[in-house]
């Protein structure tokens, strides 16, 4: 009864050993009709994948966790339904979550589909079409390892080419160069390049290697010797590409192969294999989305530890790292970034971030016009009818840049102290004297607005040292910074008259990397709580003990408040509020929730069913958020089965329902009501959209590997990357018994338990059976000895009873 069976398909033998195990224990019950209810009420889940003969998993393993996901909200749905499930299983999980969850599950479709580069239909997408740059970055860096992998074996190759040539020729590559120069082979320095050619002959292989990653423009400071990949990722997906790459180069030739290893880079990835690091390991990693508040911090935990293993160094060369991910922020240490599209709507956290980050370009923007209007030449052209946006930014390109060489920002020489004044007041929010800001120490805050306004305008400083690189490099971070469905620029959203578009896809205007996040999501919710308790952001003091003290005196006043409240509210005295009780005492406390709400609230917080709140479940219901009763008043739509239905969200950003009811825009402590949606996410969707970009890397580098041998020796060697050693599908536990003979042992050791219960019920009733007739054949004899006593007048010895062998003898 408790065995359940995932599998590819309805029909397979492991199904069939299941539904053989139920037929035997309905028939052992008497319930020989049922075999149609048996067929299909075998407990046996299906993928539907069907029949898929490649060892290395990939497909069925995304499927797999595709259906645990399915399973997951059903069972969800089900304790939901009954809030007696709910209480006994201390669910945590509301309908709101499921709603996010199932809104990402129909999301994470297009999702995969831009990162495969193929649609549910199977036809290729191209880049534009919704998806093809993903793949094109994930083909691209597979090709990069795949040549990583295969220089060995092209330089044995191109060795093999220079010693047969050579040799069969007789001249060696210089000997034959001097010879054409005419160099006698008599001369004494023909034995010096006679010794350049051993030299040549001896570090050949090196030499070969140094000239593809040359040809190749790859890492030269990589160690020419087999390669190793470390994988990391959070458990179910680095241990799923382990064995997927694996397996892919499992029946490879040894001058083309490759260690694999994988680890949790927030837990011992830097304890297990940082150690060893060498020049040119191979290191991926999946990075949480840290955009999200409930996961900045497992991205800082990721990218700590690859740029630890980045940073091990030897004679400059360290590991060669790639990140895959959905924030969009390079590390600086890493060597390539990948970067997955949302494919969802943001969260309340990315919304309210995002808002905050236009309100500063506002105030920036502010800045630049307030800077560029004491310009006088900016005054004249503002005077002939230049709007706001153009007067920016010709002033920002024509003063800026013509007078930022000769040490003066935006012009500002001596006799332009007073706009440095007005700069300098509208950047610090203060008051600085002339004096002060015409001194030379106001350079570095200068400069500081120099970048931040470069920042704002879409160019960077400029390098000497690398001019074109830098453009280039500009570009590619304004690529990520900006949603593939915007349209616009980072300067035309900056220095737009209305408000940019808050589509599904827009994200933060800054690009922050996981650490940044997650100061500003500390910094946010600090701010939120001070917001809602009314602290003036000048009484704001650091945490001491104190502090801390007075905190507990508060959350004591209010446990006092509450029983102080719970007393007030119980008539009778009785330490429970009753439903009439709690009905009259609470809509007071919440006018605003009507009779048939509060019943609701006293049914749901009645968590032992007996028509009564303690002090413990009336203190719980005064603590609840507006968040979580909204959530709980919320109409439910049922089925026959009075099954919760859940429905996608409709949501242009998850929390947008929740974000009405608040009494501030920017309440920041209401995001914490999504910090479990946000890790459902995570572990459902997010990285197995990553376990998903691994296999397509790593697929396309076996590919090329696989190929590459055929092509070079006309077809006669080759080896298939689908097939293992092995020759296994499934890996199962070793077990000296087959599963027949282990269903067969299992059918008699219920046959056994069946017959030791059938003598224990008839010893039993043959005992009670024993012992009545004791008790009858005494009642016989009393029954005799009194009528012997009547007749006779006597009183004779009472009869003496004899037991022998189950016999009754009276004397």
């Amino acid at each position: 009864q408790n065995i359940f069976v995932v599998t590819s398909e309805w029909d397979t033998q492991i199904g069939k050993q299941l539904r053989s195990m139920n037929r035997s224990g309905h028939t052992a019950r008497g319930k020989k009709n049922d075999q149609m209810l048996l067929m299909f009420n075998s407990r046996i889940f299906t993928t539907e994948v069907g029949l898929r003969p490649a060892e290395p998993c990939s497909v069925s393993v995304a499927a797999t966790h595709q259906l645990l996901t399915n399973i997951f909200e059903h069972m969800c749905i089900v304790i939901l339904s009954d809030f007696r499930y709910r209480h006994a299983s201390g669910a945590v999980i509301t309908e709101r979550d499921l709603q996010v969850l199932e809104r990402c599950n129909q999301d994470n479709i297009q999702a995969l589909e831009s990162i495969v580069g193929v649609d549910a239909n199977g036809d290729v997408l191209h880049c534009g079409a919704g998806g093809g740059t993903t793949t094109a970055e994930l083909i691209k860096a597979g090709d990069i390892w795949a040549e990583h992998i295969l220089e060995n074996a092209k330089a044995y190759i191109m060795s093999f080419f220079y010693v047969f040539v050579t040799v069969t020729v007789g001249y060696p590559l210089l000997s034959l160069l001097a010879i054409a120069a005419g160099l006698p082979s008599s001369s004494p320095f023909f034995y010096l390049v006679r010794f350049f050619d051993a030299m040549i002959y001896f570090f050949l292989p090196q030499i070969n290697v140094i000239i593809l990653r040359l040809i190749q423009k790859r890492n030269l400071l990589h160690r020419m010797v087999g390669r190793t990949v470390v994988i990391g990722d959070i458990p179910w997906v680095a241990q799923a590409a382990e064995a997927f790459l694996s397996k892919i180069f499992a029946c490879s030739y040894s001058i083309a192969g490759l260690n694999v290893l994988s680890a949790n880079p927030s837990d011992h990835l830097v304890h297990r294999h940082t150690h060893r690091v060498v020049r040119g390991t191979l290191l991926v990693c999946g990075r949480p989305d840290g955009r999200l508040a409930a996961l900045s911090s497992a991205e800082a935990s990721v990218c700590l530890s690859v740029n630890q293993a980045s940073s091990i160094q030897s004679i400059g060369g360290t590991c060669e790292s790639v990140t895959i991910g959905h924030n969009p922020f390079k590390l600086p240490l890493s060597a390539r970034a990948i970067f997955l599209g949302r494919h969802r709507p943001q969260f309340l956290c990315e919304k309210i971030l995002g808002e905050v980050d236009i309100e500063e370009e506002k105030a920036r923007r502010q800045l630049l016009l307030t800077a560029a209007s004491s310009d006088p030449k900016c005054s004249e052209e503002n005077k002939n009818g230049r709007n706001g946006n153009e007067l920016v930014r010709r002033w920002s390109s024509c003063s800026l840049r013509s007078n930022v060489s000769n040490g003066s920002l935006f012009g500002l020489q001596s006799s332009h102290g007073k706009r440095r004044h007005i700069l300098r007041r509208q950047s610090s929010g203060g008051t600085t004297s002339t004096k002060e800001s015409a001194s030379g120490e106001s350079h570095g805050s200068t400069s500081n607005l120099y970048s931040k306004i470069s920042f704002v305008l879409g160019h960077a400083p400029k390098n000497k040292r690398s001019k074109g690189k830098s453009r280039r490099s500009m570009s590619r971070q304004n690529s990520h910074n900006s949603c593939p469905s915007d349209d616009g620029t980072f300067e035309d959203a900056f220095f737009s008259e209305g408000e940019p578009p808050d589509g599904n896809c827009r994200p933060s205007l800054k690009n922050r990397s996981s650490t940044a996040l997650l100061g500003a999501y500390i910094d946010l919710e600090k701010k939120s709580h001070m917001m809602e308790n009314k602290v003036p952001s000048s009484k704001r003091q650091p945490l001491s003990v104190d502090k801390m003290v007075y905190t507990a005196i508060q959350d004591k006043k209010t446990h006092d408040t509450v029983r102080e409240l719970f007393d007030a509210i119980d008539v009778n005295g009785n330490s429970t509020l009753a439903k009439e009780e709690f009905v009259v005492g609470y809509s007071k406390l919440n006018p605003d929730l009507s009779k048939h709400h509060v019943e609701k609230i006293f049914e749901e917080s009645d968590v032992g069913e007996n028509g009564c709140l303690d002090f413990e479940d009336f203190s719980r219901v005064i603590k609840m958020t507006p968040v979580e009763i909204v959530a709980m008043l919320q109409a439910k739509n049922r089925d026959e089965r009075g099954l919760i239905q859940v429905e996608p969200s409709k949501e242009e950003y998850f929390g947008e329902k929740i974000r009405k009811g608040l009494s501030t825009n920017y309440n920041f402590s209401a995001t914490r009501s999504q910090y479990f949606s946000q890790e459902l996410y995570e572990t459902r969707i997010a990285s197995l959209q990553r376990f998903v970009a691994m296999t397509v890397m790593f697929h396309r580098m076996g590919k090329r590997v696989q190929e590459f041998f055929p092509r070079i020796s006309c077809g006669l060697l080759g080896y298939r990357m689908d097939r293992t050693h092995s020759i296994m599908r499934i890996a199962t536990t070793a077990s000296p018994v087959s599963g027949a003979d282990v269903r067969e042992r299992m059918q008699m050791l219920h046959l056994l338990n069946q017959i030791n219960r059938s003598v224990h019920i008839i010893s039993v009733a043959w005992l009670k059976y024993k012992e009545q007739k004791k008790k009858n054949e005494m009642n016989k004899l009393l029954e005799h000895y009194n009528s012997f006593r009547k007749e006779s007048g006597n009183t004779p010895p009472p009869p003496a009873v004899i037991v022998h062998e189950e016999e009754i003898q009276i004397s």
